[in-house]
């Protein structure tokens, strides 16, 4: 049997046609292949002649011409240039993309295909009619198909009549308008019954007002110098703080003023804080009362001002603005890059909280925005992590069954069982991507390099935090892992070391927490409103895991991209973050706001 018999037998025990060229076959291959990431709709147009839609933004036509000299006549009757019908003269079966078809033809598979749409005086209103397992429709693809230039997308937005529908993801039910004078010729004629569908048209409301984080007062980042005092006394350097009515010690004083942020650590803080203070009691601290904080727990942002710390933070702060991008990018974003890293996997579950599990949640909101980048912009999309069971598809439960099946997906795939050398390899992973994307032509500012995870953390507090790569915590010689593991990975063999200069870890941070401030922004103003953390500062440019060790992640530390952010989307120790996290409908949600950060930042 032949390769080519032999595809056509998975092809049709697949339920799709046989063709008699590699050309048609490697086209419905393509089309099987990402079956799961998205669906075909099709929809009888004329006898031999079926609408295809793909993924809910490939348009095309499944043609079945006679096998006669009727043959080219019968294609004609469809292609805007007839002459190419002697293309397709050896195919059973012919795909015809919507692009290469008649302007009557392209209608017809509108009106078809979406049979609420219709033209009146003012222009063409268009209803979303797939947003779910079937694909995902997009401005970009429906001024392509309507208006002849995807670039219109933004132009359509800003209209009044669509607000209701501006979010990064179109949602079933919703109308869209087109103004006439943006309309290709043939989508300008009038439907004929258009004044009765007018008549019927009522827009869907927009989606609630709900504001599911309603307690979401931000983070004041301006320190009002003064709140502090510093001084010393026989037990070494403090910074003093007067407490204010309604204060607790533990999140007003040791969340807010430093950076330590695992559990049992915060704990041992505040009890060696209290002893300092001579408190016994945690609950009895009177208002006014002034507690000396050691100063080197203090984090940078609350050092006093002659600190070389204090200093380079501001810094990095100074240098956000000039470092964000400039609006380069093509349309639809494209020559953007994003890396998307699912924290954990494998024999990692990371943290996790009954059947709530951290690796299998940060695996579905990654693929949520892989999806949503994929199909509204340009943006070229990498993955570090594979899930072998779920795939590219969005897991709609509210419970996960944890699996050890995810790959790390270098040359060849690493099975996380060493959480070392799991977080190792991906930075080499992402580095080896970020090499092959600047020999492509791609900017080092244009790409973004994303490690999705759930925190665990004191369980009063709640809502997402972003690190970036603290400049004064990384080294510009980073030595390579020692273990010689390593040396089976195509992708740290060929580079095991990495090297920055004293400049180029200024820009990181800065680069990083430019995109960091679009994200939380981006949170805050979802609707509906996801919770960003309030207590202490939400993007930390450090971990401090004692007194002396402070550690900037190895991901965000190694990794050559400069714009770099580890995300903590919320803490599943957190009761009401932990049901936020089990809902598919809010995974969604933070993946669209991740989407618009994206838009936002490389659109500026």
């Amino acid at each position: 049997m032949t390769r080519q018999s032999r595809c056509n037998n998975a092809l049709l025990r697949a339920g799709y046609p046989t063709f008699l060229s590699m050309f048609s076959l490697l086209f419905l291959l393509g089309t099987v292949q990402s079956a799961q990431a998205a669906s075909v709709v099709r929809k009888p147009m004329e006898p031999g002649v079926m609408i295809a839609l793909k993924g809910g933004r490939t348009l095309y036509l499944e043609c079945r011409p006679p096998q006669s000299s009727k043959r080219e006549a019968f294609l004609k009757k469809y292609l805007a240039d007839p002459g190419s019908a002697g293309r397709f003269k050896s195919l059973s079966t012919v795909p015809l993309m919507y692009k290469d078809l008649k302007p009557s033809v392209q209608r017809k598979i509108m009106e078809t295909m979406f049979p609420q749409d219709f033209a009146n005086p003012a222009g063409w209103w268009h209803t979303v009619t797939y947003d779910g397992a079937v694909g995902v429709e997009t401005w970009w693809n429906l001024a392509e198909w309507l208006t002849g230039k995807g670039t219109n997308y933004k132009a359509l937005e800003s209209l009044k009549e669509n607000r209701a529908a501006s979010a990064s993801t179109l949602v079933k039910g919703q109308v869209l308008f087109f103004p006439r004078s943006l309309l290709l010729a043939e989508f300008q004629k009038l439907s004929p019954d258009h004044k009765a569908r007018m008549a019927r048209l009522r827009p869907p409301a927009p989606r609630k007002n709900v504001r599911v984080d309603e307690d979401d007062k931000a983070f004041v980042e301006d320190f009002v110098e003064g709140e502090l005092r510093y001084g010393s006394d026989s037990k070494g350097n403090y910074a003093a703080y007067k407490m204010k009515k309604g204060e607790a010690l533990y999140t007003s004083v040791v969340i807010r003023f430093t950076e330590f942020r695992e559990v049992t650590v915060v704990n041992e803080v505040a009890d060696e804080i209290l002893k300092r203070n001579r408190i016994s009691n945690p609950r009895h601290i009177h208002v006014g009362k002034e507690i000396k904080i050691p100063l080197d727990m203090i984090s940078d942002r609350y050092l006093p001002k002659d600190s070389e710390r204090r200093q380079a933070f501001e810094a990095s702060h100074a240098e956000v603005v000039p470092v964000r991008p400039t609006g380069r990018v093509g349309k639809g974003l494209d020559g953007v890059v994003v890396i998307l890293d699912p924290g954990h996997g494998g024999a990692d579950q990371g943290t996790h909280h009954g059947n709530v599990f951290e690796d299998e949640l940060t695996y579905d909101i990654a693929v949520r925005i892989k999806k949503l980048l994929e199909s509204s912009t340009r943006v070229r999309v990498h993955m570090t992590l594979h899930d072998k069971s779920q795939g590219d598809t969005a897991h709609n439960g509210k419970r996960f069954r944890h699996d050890e099946d995810e790959v790390v997906l270098t040359t060849p795939n690493y099975a996380p069982n060493n959480t070392r050398v799991s977080a190792n390899l991906r930075w080499y992973l992402a580095n080896d991507i970020y090499r092959k994307e600047l020999a492509r032509g791609i900017k080092a500012e244009d790409m973004l390099f994303a490690s999705i995870h759930c925190d665990a953390l004191y369980y009063k507090l709640r809502g997402s935090m972003v690190y970036v790569p603290g400049a004064a915590y990384r080294d510009e010689n980073e030595a390579p892992p020692s273990s010689g593991i390593y040396n089976n990975f195509k992708e740290a063999r060929e580079h095991r070391t990495v090297r920055f200069t004293k400049a180029e870890l200024r820009r990181d941070e800065a680069m990083s927490r430019g995109f960091a401030k679009t994200l939380l922004r981006s949170l805050r103003s979802h609707n509906p409103r996801i919770a960003v953390h309030r207590t202490s500062d939400p993007i930390r440019n450090v971990i401090q895991r004692t007194r002396t060790k402070r550690y900037v992640p190895t991901v965000l530390r190694n990794t050559l991209v400069p714009t770099k952010v580890l995300v903590e989307t919320a803490n599943l120790k957190n009761p009401t973050d932990r049901e936020r996290l089990s809902d598919p409908k809010w995974r969604q949600w933070y993946a669209e706001a991740f989407v618009a950060a994206v838009k936002a930042h490389y659109s500026s």
